[in-house]
């Protein structure tokens, strides 16, 4: 008798926000969801969520918990369980289908699937069970196939979008909402045709950001001056936007514990301020505060509920 078990997920009209790594930010990620399942143990379980993991690294594609609006889950089908005779004990064999989905969470939209029949063996259920997910393999062609398949079409979903998170950044920016808006606009792919219009406005939205957070990385590194905390302070310094409205002030504190510094953090600060005057390195040096930002913000806000993600329908 056939035994299916199905994955049911509660779309809503938000999403959790989980940390993630910053290196995985602007890249095509994927949520792997590996639920509880009936008749299997944890450990076997997570097996399978390891296998799925492995499979996506092998074929180059992330994964995290996080605001990401697309998903990979298996669906585990038992449908045939024989026992044979194997010397002193009996042989229990299992034959089953693992499913690989991923589906678009917003509006439970399928974007592609991939099935395979596996079998596993043991001297009981649960280690043929075990037996058969190691017999996943990982780099079997149909996997890159069916993930290539995945982030082209996801790709095409982005890029049919654009515009939508662009006017959604621009909501954002206009409430004054800017890392909200940072956040959002991180977590698009690089590789989308309209990523230079994405980038345009990123930087856009940063700088009226700056504008505000310096004055915060001011008031910081005069506290550390005040106990005598030079380095601290001048990490600090080193990092603000020279085209802030305040990096006059951001100068002068430089000036004033500069000599307090050893010669080695001198020329670590100096090689900091250099970094700012070619337009180039200035800004790759904005990206790549603006995905501290957005660090910072899933950090902040883990395991409360966003609500205005939900744009992709």
């Amino acid at each position: 008798m056939k035994k299916i078990y199905i994955i049911i997920f509660c779309l809503v009209n938000s999403i959790l926000v989980y940390s993630q790594n910053t290196n995985d930010l602007g890249k095509i990620l994927l949520n792997v969801y590996t639920p509880d399942i009936p008749d299997l143990s944890t450990s076997e379980t997570a097996k399978l969520d390891t296998k799925i993991k492995q499979i996506l690294s092998y074929n180059d594609i992330g994964y995290s918990f996080s605001l990401n609006s697309f998903v990979i889950y298996p669906v585990f089908e038992i449908y045939d369980i024989k026992q044979v005779e194997g010397g002193m004990k009996n042989i229990v064999i299992v034959t089953a289908d693992i499913t690989l989905f991923v589906k678009q969470i917003m509006n439970d939209n399928v974007i592609s699937s991939v099935s395979t029949t596996l079998k596993g063996s043991g001297f009981s259920k649960k280690e043929a069970i075990a037996n058969l997910f190691s017999n996943i393999n990982t780099r079997d062609a149909k996997y890159k196939d069916f993930i290539n398949e995945s982030k082209s079409r996801i790709s095409q979903l982005y890029e049919k979008y654009c515009p939508v998170f662009i006017n959604k950044s621009e909501e954002l920016e206009g409430k004054q909402q800017y890392e909200d808006a940072l956040y959002l606009l991180a977590t698009i792919p690089e590789e989308l045709p309209c990523y230079s219009e994405i980038r345009k406005k990123t930087l856009d939205i940063y700088k009226l950001y700056q504008d505000i957070e310096c004055k915060r990385q001011i008031q910081q590194a005069k506290s550390h001056i005040a106990i005598f905390q030079y380095t601290r302070a001048a990490d600090i310094l080193a990092n603000i936007d020279p085209y802030s409205n305040c990096y006059k002030d951001a100068e002068t504190l430089i000036s004033q514990i500069k000599d307090k510094l050893e010669l080695k953090e001198q020329q670590v600060l100096d090689i900091a301020l250099e970094g700012y005057k070619n337009s180039v390195d200035l800004e790759k040096k904005r990206i790549d505060a603006v995905k501290e930002v957005a660090k910072s913000y899933y950090l902040n806000n883990a395991n409360k509920t966003v609500n205005h993600y939900n744009i992709m329908r």
